[in-house]
């Protein structure tokens, strides 16, 4: 929905007459019809905004909406994250035998509406234990660093079995606004420090969820 810049500037500006000097008449420049016209034009003129009011109250105000991702992510450094179905956890590692590794990170391109407002980031999954960074990133098109639109950063404790998590626990009201003409995003997840035991579940990503407003 495009938007209308409403706004009013008067334009009728009145000459005092003076006495025993002007004589009242209907025509000529300063005579009473010019200037009641001219009133009648003022208000044509705020009847016209007063319309434009009327319609932009009655617009429906754009409501929040959710594109949700399973995190296929693709390798950036070794080791990438282990693909599952509909999931990913970080990869286990033959050094030593039968444990996971401490380290994970991949991306994965976000396709958005162009003209759409981020709101918030999501990530859910299960850890049991180590540093979790993802990011929403927009990068030119042309070239160039990576910017950061949203960051989830959780640090999860080590634990003898994985537990589930939901991050972040309330939007946190980015309001970037997409342009798709200039920039490509996408979301980087790494996961350092990771809990080496086995049993112990290590770090699954379940999926991303970003929610924004169309306009």
């Amino acid at each position: 929905m495009s938007t209308t810049t409403i706004s009013y500037t008067r334009q009728f500006s009145h000459k005092d007459w003076i006495d025993f000097v002007d004589s009242v008449q209907a025509g000529g420049t300063n005579g009473i019809n010019i200037r009641m016209h001219a009133i009648e034009a003022e208000f044509d003129t705020l009847s016209q905004v007063i319309a434009l009011i009327s319609t932009a109250l009655q617009a429906p105000a754009p409501k929040p909406q959710t594109l949700t991702l399973p995190p296929a992510l693709a390798a950036t450094t070794s080791p990438p994250w282990a693909q599952q179905v509909g999931a990913v956890t970080v990869p286990t590692t033959g050094s030593p035998a039968n444990a996971f590794a401490t380290t994970a990170s991949g991306f994965l391109s976000v396709n958005l509406p162009n003209g759409a407002t981020i709101q918030a980031l999501r990530v859910t999954g299960s850890s049991a234990g180590g540093i979790l960074t993802v990011i929403l990133y927009r990068q030119p098109l042309t070239g160039g660093a990576e910017q950061p639109v949203l960051q989830v950063l959780n640090s999860f404790p080590a634990v003898a079995t994985a537990a589930a998590f939901d991050l972040p626990p309330a939007p946190q009201n980015a309001n970037a606004v997409v342009d798709n003409t200039t920039y490509k995003y996408f979301i980087v997840a790494t996961l350092t420090g990771g809990n080496p035991t086995l049993s112990a579940g290590g770090t699954t990503l379940n999926a991303f969820q970003i929610t924004y407003t169309a306009t």
